[in-house]
């Protein structure tokens, strides 16, 4: 039952369940989707260095500048969404969804960027953003 996307882990499953996955995965979190709990995670050994450097090969390919979509989900407190407004500027289209519970806020922002280095710095910048998930 499990699937990754984006390098990130979605499993549908128990608690003994997830206790068997625990040893293989790291930045463990979970959140409800109607009457089933949702777990994220990174699997062990795929660093943030790992997972920016697939980024950045796959963005070196694009020309630029160009407008990119950043998307983010963070725990939904005003500290932590301020946090993630403050990397863009006020040109930037920011729009910010709850999640059903109110627990996440997901925030999606589209930003003329002048080249690749760019976009690594905002994902950098956004790294240090405690609880943050980077779609």
């Amino acid at each position: 039952n499990m699937q990754t996307i984006n390098d990130k882990a979605f499993v549908l499953v128990d608690l003994k369940e997830i206790l068997e996955y625990c040893s293989k995965w790291e930045n463990i979190d979970k959140a409800k989707l109607g009457n089933e709990t949702i777990i994220f995670a990174t699997q062990k050994g795929t660093g943030m260095d790992e997972r920016y450097a697939k980024l950045k090969e796959a963005l070196l390919k694009e020309e630029w500048p160009s407008v990119y979509l950043f998307k983010f989900i963070v725990p939904n407190d005003s500290e932590r969404i301020a946090k993630v407004n403050a990397l863009f500027d006020e040109q930037s289209e920011v729009t910010m969804h709850p999640s059903r519970n109110d627990k996440y806020m997901s925030i999606s922002a589209k930003e003329l960027m002048l080249d690749v280095e760019s976009v690594m710095k905002v994902y950098e910048e956004a790294s240090k953003i405690q609880d943050l998930i980077a779609l």
